[in-house]
């Protein structure tokens, strides 16, 4: 799976675009996505999750990673590695 196929099954899963690094991008010679925007479209959609304070529906110390999985599904985790190259 292409880091593109990765992005678009994010979006079809969390409804958020990951947006691309233009920087990283041209730096690297191949396509890399913002993980730091999209964690903060992500938290603006998804209003259960605070990315300033790192509370999911009112527990503390929760990251985002961790949200992610409780909002969703274990294996977008394998999404986000395929396409923010984590």
């Amino acid at each position: 799976m292409t880091p593109v196929e990765a992005a678009a099954k994010i979006r079809n899963i969390t409804g958020v675009t990951p947006r691309i690094d233009g920087l990283l991008s041209a730096l690297k010679g191949k396509l890399v996505f913002d993980l730091l925007p999209f964690y903060k479209d992500l938290s603006d959609r998804h209003p259960k999750y605070d990315n300033e304070n790192c509370t999911y529906d009112g527990k503390e110390d929760v990251s985002m990673s961790e949200a992610i999985e409780l909002m969703f599904c274990k294996e977008i985790n394998g999404l986000f590695i395929i396409a923010f190259n984590l």
